[in-house]
């Protein structure tokens, strides 16, 4: 029977050993792609502002709309990237009392780097009134980001109208928003989210 040799592999910076060559050196897998850490936020209160977004050819700033959720990053890499998938509910419509009359208007949630504006998710609000409150809409965007250093900084999420309110799970339509009741249907499971992943590249 051949004789086996256990050899240590020492952690370089190429990437992961997850075998050794011939020679007795260590074959690597590279460390692109790897994720070096995730986060996850979630909201599931009711929010409502008539601070607007104008749609406008001017960025939105940190003062306009309502924060919808935030979260403070520690990269590990400087030179990673930071992946952002979100998921979030919204309409226009009366403040706090869940009509969702208005129409003809943008939902907007930008996403800030401290006060940094560095993407934006935009939804049309085109068939809410009256005898119809369904302007109310989930909306799904990814962004990919990178910091550029290792620093704190704290990535926020707002969300608003460019003109009218702006509700964030309390429609009459989506989750009940009646009378105080916030967000009350379906058990008050619904929220809006954001997985964050910092990514080696």
């Amino acid at each position: 029977m051949a004789n086996l040799e256990l050899r240590s592999l020492p952690l370089e910076s190429e990437g992961t050993p997850i075998g050794v060559k011939s020679d007795g050196s260590a074959i690597r897998l590279n460390g692109r792609n790897k994720v070096l850490q995730t986060l996850f936020v979630e909201q599931s209160d009711e929010l409502t502002t008539t601070s607007i977004i104008p749609k406008t050819d001017d960025l939105p700033t940190i003062a306009q709309g309502v924060e919808i959720m935030s979260v403070d990053i520690t990269p590990q890499s400087q030179s990673s990237a930071l992946i952002f998938a979100i998921s979030v509910y919204g309409s226009e419509g009366e403040i706090n009392t869940g009509n969702d009359y208005n129409r003809n208007s943008n939902i907007v949630f930008p996403l800030f780097k401290d006060d940094v504006l560095i993407a934006v998710g935009v939804m049309s609000t085109t068939s809410g009134d009256a005898g119809n409150n369904s302007n109310w809409a989930s909306l799904s965007f990814n962004v990919k980001h990178q910091q550029g250093d290792v620093n704190t900084s704290t990535y926020s999420l707002r969300g608003g109208c460019n003109h009218g309110g702006f509700n964030h799970l309390s429609s009459t339509r989506d989750v009940g928003q009646a009378a105080g009741n916030s967000n009350s249907h379906y058990g008050s499971k619904t929220s809006s989210t954001m997985v964050i992943q910092e990514v080696a590249i």
